[in-house]
């Protein structure tokens, strides 16, 4: 749990520091996937923080099932609030190979977590990007809507002078 958790951590957090003014609904999104890990561990009887009986190439009982419910909660909450939803597609399938290979011993459990985490890192840097990028395009427009206010309100300034300006020169006349 503890990976999937520090996803989720790492991915509100680059959402709340690159200026998006989501942190409030990314952080709720956080504590409702949380929930979801919580409800899933309750309902498999699978703690993946309690794993140091398992060997390196064991699943632990109802392993399987709890992932799945994580995979869910990964859907729910996680892909369909991010600008990168199918990276979490392929998160999960590739979870899922690396799983199997666990399991066939062609690879270790510290294996597929360090594989995992660095699929993770590659999501938050992707988000983090386009939360960027996004922050960047709203600024730009607000400079460009802000510019075009100063304009007018340039020209209607101009318009008052020169109204006023004939408006001295026709009484001195």
């Amino acid at each position: 749990m503890k990976t999937w958790v520090s996803l989720a951590a790492t991915l509100v957090l680059a959402a709340c520091t690159t200026g998006s003014g989501t942190s409030d609904r990314q952080a709720s999104i956080l504590e409702r996937f949380n929930q979801h890990l919580a409800g899933c561990t309750a309902r498999h009887g699978y703690d993946p923080g309690k794993t140091e009986d398992l060997g390196p190439h064991q699943l632990g009982e109802n392993e399987r099932a709890w992932d799945e419910c994580v995979y869910d909660g990964v859907e729910r909450y996680l892909a369909v609030n991010s600008p990168v939803p199918k990276a979490y597609d392929a998160l999960v399938a590739t979870h899922k190979t690396l799983t199997n290979k666990v399991e066939s011993g062609e690879i270790t459990r510290e294996q597929r977590r360090t594989e995992v985490q660095a699929l993770f890192e590659s999501i938050r840097r992707d988000e983090a990007a386009l939360y960027e990028q996004q922050a960047s395009s709203r600024k730009a427009k607000s400079d460009r809507e802000t510019q075009r206010e100063i304009e007018r309100i340039r020209r209607d300034v101009d318009q008052t002078r020169r109204t006023l300006l004939n408006s001295l020169c026709s009484e001195a006349a």
